[in-house]
């Protein structure tokens, strides 16, 4: 497994990015076809062409990706065998996608395409040919805030902006409900220069203080979504601790907002790594009251809010955290 501190392995990188996508697709990693026990005929039920077509696909997916693992040639070449399998499993669904069986489903294929085309291929323009082809405008924002979505999960904020604004433009008149969920989307995965919404009337801390972004004002703040659950979460625990202490004399401040359920094991956590900041706390999990505001549906999740409440970045971890706080409070004593 990667450390915070060593350069992660590139073929793991790519494993963890098939890994994403299987589940994704509801289905499960790597397992040999010689494991896949057949459904009782009683509990089979009937496919349509698109199901038949992805399930063979992945299938054979799994299999290549089996293969790929035990390949004892080098990280390079093997992340190549893996892009080149990519590309003719994309020519593949575009090939079922433009047949008269496979018209029907055509926003389906689409969405695999795209799928495959940002975390397999990193081919943007694969991306915007697919979304291309949605001639039903809902449909075509729907497909771009997907993309959008993929691209902030890896970090990619720019084409994820540029599909977001793209929604928001399309959908101001016409889609009201498809707006509002097109500027919760742009909150999640690129938001930088947006003012960070106050926090629900009534959250406080573990101490039953309440908590209010706009206490904050001047200071630096990481409004930080996490748990004592989620693995990623901890693993970035101690670069987050590191940061707090060299940075919060010259007015760094962390807000968390705990997804637990057990006020325990959360304070555990806390005690453990060192997280003497504020913490909301509401034992709700994933309907935390907080998270639920913000549309938040992943965990780590993290807001570096600037002094004058506007958010700087998201989803800062790692070394980006501590270079981004040298240029906010670097300069101060």
């Amino acid at each position: 497994m990667c450390t915070l501190t060593r350069k992660p392995n590139k073929w793991k990188r790519d494993v963890k990015n098939i890994a994403v996508w299987i589940v994704v697709l509801g289905c499960a990693v790597a397992v040999p076809s010689t494991q896949v026990a057949a459904a009782p005929a009683a509990q089979q039920t009937e496919q349509n062409a698109f199901e038949e077509f992805r399930e063979q696909e992945l299938q054979r997916f799994r299999e290549t990706v089996l293969a790929l693992s035990r390949d004892k040639t080098s990280d390079t070449v093997r992340t190549a065998k893996l892009k080149d399998y990519a590309r003719r499993m994309v020519e593949r669904y575009e090939k079922f996608r433009d047949s008269p069986e496979g018209t029907p489903y055509m926003s389906e294929a689409n969405k695999d395409i795209v799928e495959i085309a940002i975390a397999l291929l990193d081919d943007r323009e694969k991306v915007r040919q697919a979304i291309a082809l949605e001639k039903d405008p809902e449909r075509a924002c729907r497909l771009k805030l997907f993309a959008a979505e993929l691209f902030g999960h890896r970090g990619q904020t720019d084409p994820a902006k540029t599909l977001v604004e793209e929604v928001l433009t399309a959908t101001k008149d016409k889609f009201p409900s498809l707006h509002k969920e097109a500027e919760v989307v742009r909150f999640r995965v690129a938001p930088a220069g947006l003012p960070f919404p106050e926090l629900p009337k009534g959250t406080r801390d573990l101490d039953g203080e309440p908590i209010r972004i706009a206490d904050y004002e001047g200071k630096v703040v990481l409004v930080d979504f996490w748990a004592s659950w989620c693995g990623p979460c901890l693993l970035e625990a101690p670069n987050v601790v590191r940061a707090y202490k060299k940075y919060h004399p010259k007015g760094f401040e962390i807000i968390g907002i705990s997804l637990d359920e057990s006020r325990d094991r959360m304070l555990d956590a806390m005690k453990e790594h060192g997280m003497t900041w504020r913490q909301y706390f509401d034992g709700l999990g994933w309907n935390n009251k907080v998270s639920a505001e913000y549309g938040i549906t992943a965990i780590p999740a993290t807001y570096l809010v600037g002094p004058d409440s506007k958010i700087v970045t998201n989803q800062v971890r790692g070394e980006l955290l501590a270079a981004r706080l040298e240029e906010l409070l670097g300069a101060k004593r």
